[in-house]
């Protein structure tokens, strides 16, 4: 989109209308209501550039502070996932343990309530009418009530594809998304469910409920519900049009409750950059996120990180030399070639991949030994460390799982913090907060989460120490301060 173009910040519509709040962003009556940074908030600093899947993207139209918050999104819709080991209610997810079945279309909800749900009703409208329909015909309840089960695999995907009629303005952004990712096992009941039940309705078209599929598939991200509940998906197309770095600037909250997304600046986004997010775990190594990439959305990534050898200093995928003692990093002299051979930072020795695999695979052979107890979680870290960088993403991994599980531990009453303990607490806490800070720069709740428990934890370090009089007064108040600043913070 060209400076001081009136197309719209969504879609290439020129009959639009300039915001008059910020003077800068134009829209059409469909995306009229997406500008908005919640309901009736400030104006979201965003705009689509590109409208082809290879070059398209969100930028940002003024520059964007540090902290603020860029766009809050509600999902185009919410449904359960294709597969669900249980059955589960389709209007708030709750498990069920009672066989109440909605009194129109016959499928899973918790009571009257849910029955009326607004998620529920958007197939529920659509499947009594294709039900009554199927009352005048020859076994029509009998195929009906025997393709449940499909249809209940394609109800997300029905709830995609009614947009259309249900909701115009959404509907054009969903239908702009890519849809390279469908699943064949997953496609077939709903293809089936399309063939038996929702041909009744000639709003159906099968090559397009599959396309949707694609897009569901491709887009779709999987929400958090507590326990009892069961699994959801929702899509959030305007933060699907996000393109993904491995160093991304943005951070994204999804809320509890409502599920919104809450997409906030990691750090100052200058006007005209583009607006990223990071489509996988950022602790990962170049090969295993860029194989990732490419699996799940076909593109194989050449950002920065993934460029550098020491992906920016992070180190995630080092190994150690132990050539002739040499205490250097083998790293990979093209990262963005899968074969290419190794070199030493220090000694410069080369390694081929094959060793550098067989290397790799001695240590994902340790971590299958591990078990889930500290002093096995210990044992596997200790074994790694002959033969991998304290950085690299597997040693990061374990480390992770240890303190967390020792975190577990300390909430149940199972931990003794002796002072050993203490300082093995402490030590990992700096250590992992370091490496996220290389990976993962900025804020994000995994790291306040280990902040917060880290503070917690040389707080009663400082504690033991005062009462054996080893540090002054001074220290342990400056620490409680800290702490106090921390749960503010939160």
């Amino acid at each position: 989109m060209a400076v001081g173009s009136t197309e719209c910040f969504l879609c290439p519509e020129l009959k639009t209308q300039k915001c008059l709040d910020c003077n800068i962003i134009h829209y059409c009556k469909l995306h009229q209501q997406h500008h908005k940074i919640g309901e009736g908030g400030s104006c979201s600093p965003i705009r689509l550039t590109g409208h082809g899947a290879e070059d398209r993207g969100l930028q940002a139209a003024w520059d964007i502070p540090k902290g603020s918050t860029i766009l809050i999104h509600k999902p185009a819709v919410l449904g359960p996932c294709v597969r669900s080991s249980s059955v589960q209610c389709l209007s708030c997810f709750k498990i069920l343990d009672t066989k109440y079945t909605c009194t129109k279309c016959l499928l899973p909800v918790c009571n009257k309530v849910c029955e009326r749900g607004s998620l529920h009703i958007a197939e529920c409208s659509i499947l009594k009418k294709i039900r009554e329909t199927l009352k005048n015909k020859n076994n029509g309840l009998k195929i009906y009530k025997e393709n449940l089960d499909n249809v209940l695999s394609a109800i997300t995907t029905i709830r995609l594809y009614s947009l259309k009629w249900r909701d115009p303005g959404t509907w054009d952004l969903v239908s702009m998304l890519i849809n390279h990712q469908v699943s064949e096992i997953l496609w077939t009941p709903i293809q089936e469910a399309i063939n038996t039940v929702l041909v009744k309705d000639d709003r159906f078209d099968v090559c397009e409920m599959e396309r949707v599929f694609g897009i569901q598939s491709t887009n779709g991200a999987n929400v958090h519900l507590p326990p009892g509940f069961g699994r959801g998906l929702g899509v959030y197309p305007i933060f699907a049009f996000m393109n993904h770095s491995c160093r991304c600037n943005t951070e994204s909250l999804e809320s509890k409750t409502d599920h919104l997304l809450v997409v906030q600046a990691k750090f100052d986004i200058k006007a005209g950059e583009a607006i990223t997010t990071s489509y996988l775990r950022p602790d990962q190594g170049t090969f295993a996120r860029r194989q990732f990439l490419y699996n799940k959305w076909k593109f194989w990534c050449e950002c920065h990180r993934c460029s550098d050898p020491s992906e920016l200093g992070a180190f995630s995928a080092g190994i150690l030399c132990n050539s002739n003692s040499c205490d250097g990093v083998l790293l990979p002299i093209n990262p963005l070639e899968e074969s290419s051979d190794w070199s030493c930072d220090l000694c410069q020795t080369i390694s081929s991949w094959s060793q550098i695999s067989d290397l790799l695979q001695q240590a994902v052979q340790i971590v299958e030994k591990c078990e889930n107890n500290p002093d096995s979680l210990e044992t596997i870290l200790f074994e790694l460390s002959k033969i991998l960088f304290h950085r690299h993403f597997m040693f990061i991994q374990v480390e992770t799982r240890l303190f967390q599980l020792q975190m577990e531990r300390y909430k149940r009453g199972l931990l003794n913090l002796n002072r050993p303990v203490l300082d093995r607490l402490v030590q990992m806490g700096l250590h992992l907060l370091e490496q996220m800070e290389l990976t993962d720069p900025g804020e994000n709740s995994l790291k306040r989460s280990i902040i917060e428990k880290l503070v917690a934890f040389r707080v009663e370090r400082a504690c033991q120490d005062f009462k054996a009089g080893a540090v002054k007064k001074e220290y342990l108040q400056n620490l409680l301060v800290l702490r106090k600043n921390t749960m503010t913070n939160k």
